[in-house]
């Protein structure tokens, strides 16, 4: 199989010779039609076959699936063109099934050459259009038809919750694998390549990685530890798996390098440095689920995939997501989220170059919306927030991530060495007596001398910023600060256990500095991989990863930010937006989730600020908020903040404005997945509602 078409053939796929090439296509070898055929020569081997790996899967959001969609109609081009199909539509699999069966059945009195000239005359436009996707519960796979190029790089490098993705080379449910069927599928993967080095194969097997990767986790769970399988329990067809495993290394000898059980983080590496073999590309192969009629629930159907890994999302914000260094709340919305919530706008999509796409968000917080729209070369993020300490937090987030790797492996061992020297002394937030001529302990007495000035509320643990603390804490060293927020973080998140006495101070303290050293260790490994700028994509920077091709923010891009105090992020009210003034709003409102918020208050505010967003935005704005769906702790949450309410709000004030909400018209496979209102859950916290509005004026 090749995804690859060949060069001599672009120019017979301008939109004019769609319908021959469909005609030519519908026709099997013997003259006939077959669907599965046709399938495998119109999106298989003359167009092209990915496979999209998620960050998290349903059991915790389903905004990755419309994220992706999102992308694809903001990257893809027409091939021999600069066109690009925007109004792409999404079936699924099944239903291109049905839907192309019953067409061809419905001409079923004319000759079978007759319907396939007739089908491509009246429905090549529609076709053309069709993307096939097969969902399954934390991943998808895309088809696309022969004419459109994706560029996966884009896709990758822009998107929140994509993890890796890359060319299908073998699909099948498992109770219908076959291993000759399998072999047949690597070894057209193998000839369609055209150079001859060796490729990696791994199996994503629990027996070799979760005994080795339990340091992620958090960031596994929910996510890629779905995807592993015992191997050593699994069957294709009659043969063991472990069994198909040794035949392919003497078949594919030379071809495919296959290590031997154990730790492939050791392994690969090594691997790699041997002549012959494809660093930059790797063969996996995992087993995924359908999706239920509950889409945060697995269907009862496993599938085999195997596909070769392309590209792998390293955005170094998303290594902290929700735990960046300057923190202050436990509902700060997680990086990855945001960043599906951007690319939902389509604003990666080729503008106007010389048009800046302006993106606002009153409620910044730590940065997160500003720090995401840094990825978009057509992007003017202007945020604000009422908090005054914001400006700081966003600063030290930014000059965090500007830190030279040499500074951030200093500060490790800074951290390491506070946690070493004191779990003993840490009993209660209070400086420490003889720690003189200690660096690190005498960083943290300061940084508890500025966290006493902290007003903790006794119940809630709300907290307020005293004038002096957001000047004093401009003065303090990096290392200073980073104790500061992680006394903040320890308070904030784990007081009640520190009252009920069931952990003390030291213990929890010392367990999130450690949780920030392992992060920082992964962004300085991300770091030390020899980054490239990648062409065409001046933002991103390329490097060579474990398994394949990285792609990660271009260090000049970081570099050539200026301190977000200087006016890129202001203090001011959520409702001083001035009218026809942005494109696009996202933000992540307050809740009064774990405060004690006068509700009066924020309703009036939650009512004010959607009429002031609806005339903020230009003609064809849009608008996307992330809001509390349903607390899981008791914690009350007020139903004017919930999607039922504030829906009915925004329909209201574009009514006001004299403006109307419209909906895309494109199609989509499942709506409880694909479309808003999307879902992020926290099980130990709350789930979140994430809306999307598009406003045009009343003409």
């Amino acid at each position: 199989m090749s995804n690859h078409f060949d060069p001599d053939e672009v120019s017979e796929l301008s939109s004019i010779n769609v319908e021959r090439l469909l005609a030519d296509t519908l026709l099997d070898d013997h003259g006939g039609f077959s669907f599965w055929r046709f399938f495998e020569k119109w999106f298989r081997e003359k167009g092209s076959s990915y496979y999209f790996v998620f960050k998290k899967n349903l059991r915790v959001t389903n905004i990755q699936f419309a994220e992706l969609t999102a992308l694809i109609r903001s990257h893809n081009l027409v091939r021999g063109t600069e066109e690009s199909l925007h109004d792409l539509q999404f079936v699924a699999l099944q239903d291109f099934i049905t839907g192309l069966q019953e067409l061809v059945e419905s001409f079923s009195p004319l000759s079978t050459h007759n319907v396939n000239e007739l089908i491509a005359s009246l429905y090549a436009p529609v076709l053309r259009r069709q993307i096939v996707i097969h969902q399954f519960f934390g991943s998808c796979a895309v088809f696309i038809p022969p004419h459109l190029d994706i560029d996966l790089a884009s896709v990758c490098g822009y998107s929140g919750y994509i993890h890796d993705c890359g060319e299908i080379v073998y699909l099948q449910q498992v109770d219908y694998a076959g291993k000759h069927v399998f072999f047949d599928a690597i070894d057209r993967y193998l000839l369609s390549r055209r150079d001859r080095e060796s490729v990696f194969f791994t199996m994503f097997a629990h027996e070799d990685f979760t005994p080795n990767d339990r340091m992620m986790e958090s960031y596994l769970r929910d996510g890629l530890d779905d995807l592993k399988f015992y191997v050593e329990k699994f069957y294709m067809g009659t043969h063991l798996l472990v069994s198909v495993l040794h035949e392919m290394r003497e078949k594919f000898a030379g071809r495919l390098v296959i290590p031997e059980p154990g730790d492939f983080r050791e392994t690969h590496p090594k691997l790699r440095e041997q002549k012959n073999v494809d660093a930059s590309r790797s063969l996996w192969f995992l087993v995924d689920q359908s999706v239920g009629p509950n889409p945060r629930e697995k269907g009862e159907e496993r599938f085999f995939i195997c596909y070769e890994q392309q590209f792998v999302n390293e955005n170094p914000f998303h290594i902290f997501d929700e735990n960046k260094p300057a923190w202050i709340a436990p509902v700060t919305i997680p990086h990855t989220l945001l960043g599906a919530m951007l690319n939902l706008t389509e604003v990666s999509r080729g503008r106007d170059a010389k048009r800046k796409v302006i993106v606002r968000d009153p409620f910044s917080g730590t940065g997160t919306t500003w720090l995401e729209c840094l990825k978009y070369q057509n992007v003017l993020a202007q945020c604000s927030d009422l908090e005054p300490i914001t400006p700081a937090l966003v600063a030290d987030n930014l000059k965090f991530f500007k830190t030279s790797t040499s500074d951030l492996k200093r500060l490790i061992g800074q951290l390491e060495a506070l946690t070493a020297s004191a779990v003993e002394k840490l009993q209660q937030p209070e400086r420490i007596t003889g720690g003189k001529n200690e660096p690190a302990l005498e960083a943290y007495n300061k940084a508890i001398a500025l966290f006493d000035t902290v007003h903790l509320d006794d119940r809630t643990y709300a907290v307020t910023f005293p004038k002096a603390l957001i000047r004093s804490l401009r003065r303090l060293t990096l290392l200073e600060r980073i104790l500061f927020y992680l006394a903040l973080r320890t308070a904030r998140r784990n007081m009640a256990a520190i009252e009920r006495r069931s952990a003390t101070w030291s213990t929890i303290f010392c367990k999130e500095a450690r949780s920030l050293v392992a992060q920082i260790k992964t962004l300085c490994t991300q770091r030390e991989r020899g980054r490239k700028e990648y062409n065409g994509h001046a933002n991103f920077a390329l490097a060579q990863g474990n398994y394949s091709l990285s792609l990660s923010l271009a260090k000049a891009v970081l570099k050539s930010t200026p301190d977000p105090t200087n006016r890129a992020i202001t203090v001011k009210d959520a409702l001083d937006i001035e009218p026809d003034s942005c494109d696009i709003i996202v933000t992540d409102p307050p809740y009064g989730f774990n405060t004690d918020d006068d509700p009066h208050q924020l309703a009036s505010l939650y009512s004010q600020m959607i009429s002031v967003f609806i005339r903020a935005l230009k003609n064809e704005g849009q608008l996307v908020l992330c809001l509390p769906d349903r607390s899981h702790i008791g914690r009350r949450s007020y139903f004017f903040t919930h999607k039922q309410m504030v829906t009915h709000q925004v329909l209201a004030a574009a009514e006001a404005a004299h403006r109307e909400v419209i909906a895309l018209t494109f199609a989509v496979p499942r709506r409880d997945i694909f479309r808003p209102p999307y879902y992020w859950e926290s099980e130990r916290a709350l789930r979140r509602a994430i809306l999307h509005f598009r406003i045009r004026d009343i003409v």
